[in-house]
């Protein structure tokens, strides 16, 4: 077991040395030639963590990359193409790489102590986050989100309020509000939130008493859907929904969102708690950490565009227990183990077993590609098949924020503090 994780570790570092460019750190060196704002920040995790002057310059560079080619209204874009050289939005968009653009600019500027990235790079976060700020379209705090404005960006129809962009908005409103304080620069003031005070919207929201679901925004959803927020045994919510629209909730577990949540110290104890046992009853993590959805999307399901579905190519396309309906991330897995450290569970240690065995498997893809270095983009929740690219950036550097949780560091400090 220790073996297995200290070389699966090694081997992180390697690929993150190799998807290593002048431009930033791409997502993979093989079929992803491009700076993606949230497979970066979210490597920044656990890459920035081993102080790699080669890494660091890396990343240094990748907030400086995305942040130069901003839209005009401050919007950080989804990716850069490096073969374009110029950034990209596409007809999806994306809310969540601004918000990770300044999650990751005080990640390493939490490392590094280098005043230069609160010049240029924190005006960039602060152009952004004025952005997402127009996102709030009910006037609620919270920000709405297009389809496909998030990472899950397919067929699964989540929309409106989704709990994935504002678990960002609330670690993102957290970070800018420090480095504004640390450099002495102002956010406007119709600009600048409170995080208390966007903390109490979010709670309202995704985690409402039975009085608050009879009054506000709630009413819309309609008395028919109560018991689709409570799980019988408990009486209780255990987890975050996964979306709120203006007639309908999704009680989709979202495993990335979620240990998101905890990881980023925006559920409570007994909250956290909750969505690791409901994870673990579910077998979230098996057969390796950590499937996206749970239950999973079927033909005939709300919020699922079956026919859509049908015409996407075989690795993009989210059959059952693939890509995001239930497929396993590896990434997302290392929230999972952080999560389970910020628990302190004692499945800790075996599933950052399990998750560098996932990171080590090789071979061909379920539609015939090779894959020969590990750290995979998805496998199959099922059946284990590889799926997606291999030499992910973000697997690679969140193994190693497990890793360093591991060897007894915090990887999330920096939104602690």
């Amino acid at each position: 077991m220790d073996r297995l994780i200290e070389e699966t570790y090694v081997k992180a570092i390697e690929i993150l040395r190799r998807n290593s460019t002048e431009k930033g750190i791409k997502a993979a060196d093989v079929g992803y030639n491009q700076i993606w704002a949230r497979d970066s920040f979210i490597t920044f995790i656990g890459s920035n963590m081993i102080e790699d002057p080669v890494l660091l310059k890396a990343a240094k560079n990748t907030l400086l990359t995305l942040g130069r080619s901003k839209s005009k209204l401050g919007q950080i874009l989804i990716n850069y193409e490096l073969d374009l050289k110029e950034p990209r939005s596409f007809h999806a968009g994306g809310a969540d790489a601004s918000l990770w653009y300044i999650i990751g600019l005080a990640n390493l500027y939490d490392v590094t102590k280098d005043k230069d990235l609160l010049g240029e790079a924190l005006n960039h976060a602060m152009a952004a986050y004025k952005w997402v700020r127009y996102q709030d379209t009910r006037n609620i705090l919270l920000i709405d989100s297009q389809p496909a404005a998030d990472w899950m960006d397919n067929t699964v129809e989540r929309a409106e309020i989704t709990l994935y962009n504002n678990v960002l908005m609330l670690a993102a409103t957290k970070c800018i509000n420090k480095l504004c304080d640390i450099s002495g620069k102002h956010l406007e003031p119709n600009v600048k939130l409170e995080y208390d005070e966007l903390k109490g919207q979010f709670d309202r929201m995704f985690n409402p008493t039975d009085e608050a679901r009879k009054s506000g925004y709630w009413p819309h959803i309609g008395d028919s859907e109560k018991d689709i927020f409570t799980d019988p045994p408990t009486g209780k919510m255990r987890f975050y929904p996964q979306f709120i629209a203006f007639n309908r909730v999704d009680m989709h577990f979202d495993s990335f969102s979620n240990f998101m949540a905890v990881v980023f110290g925006i559920s409570d104890r007994e909250k956290s708690r909750d969505i690791i046992e409901y994870s673990n009853e579910n077998n979230i993590s098996k057969p390796y950490p950590v499937k996206t959805i749970h239950p999973i999307y079927k033909k005939g399901d709300k919020y699922f565009d079956y026919d859509y579905n049908k015409l996407k190519p075989a690795r993009w396309r989210n059959d059952s227990y693939r890509y995001h309906n239930g497929g396993i991330w590896p990434f997302v897995g290392g929230f999972y183990v952080l999560s389970l450290k910020e628990t302190n569970s004692d499945r800790f240690k075996e599933e950052l077993f399990n998750l560098a065995r996932a990171n080590s498997i090789v071979g061909k893809t379920f539609y015939g590609e090779e894959c020969t270095r590990g750290f995979n983009e998805w496998i199959d929740g099922k059946t284990g098949e590889l799926g997606g690219q291999d030499g992910q950036s973000w697997s690679a550097g969140m193994f190693i924020a497990a890793y360093m949780a591991y060897k007894g560091k915090d990887p999330f400090a920096f939104l602690k503090n």
